[in-house]
């Protein structure tokens, strides 16, 4: 008990003593899915952040992004890699025991095997890269905003 007071008394003290990112950002929540541009918010908040007052300091903005997108991508990318690999395995009998090393179930080798083409699998993971690529230099116009945003 003693020991707790004494830290939360030094936990105070420190934090009277330091500036912290939380001592001056602030974290905003449900603002529209479109409000992508960063600028446009700190423009916003210039304006309204304090009431009577049209030019308040906003250092930075940072969008909370929503990744939902990115980790289906990302999911699909990891699948067929494995897809890979027990395909090259099936057409490389020297290559099994990487696959089985790899692989948790150790049900997907030998005549148990449904395997797709090697070529088929490279096509699919290259369009999922194409995808992701297309994505990232679109970023504005297909990213969607969490809605959160801190200033």
């Amino acid at each position: 008990v003693v020991a707790y007071q004494y830290q939360l008394r030094t936990i105070a003290l420190v934090d009277q003593r330091t500036t912290q990112p939380r001592d001056f950002a602030i974290m905003v929540d449900n603002l529209p899915t479109t409000a992508t541009d960063e600028n446009d918010i700190a423009e916003f908040f210039r304006k309204h952040a304090v009431p009577g007052k049209t030019d308040t300091e906003i250092v930075k903005v940072v969008i909370g992004w929503e990744s939902a997108e990115y980790r289906v991508n990302m999911r699909k990318m990891t699948q067929l890699k494995r897809k890979m690999l027990v395909a090259y395995a099936a057409e490389n009998v020297s290559f099994v025991g990487r696959c089985l090393a790899a692989c948790t179930s150790m049900t997907c080798i030998g005549k148990y095997a449904t395997v797709e083409s090697l070529e088929d699998i490279v096509k699919q993971l290259n369009e999922v890269q194409a995808a992701m690529r297309k994505s990232a230099a679109d970023m504005a116009k297909s990213i969607v905003s969490s809605g959160t945003v801190v200033e």
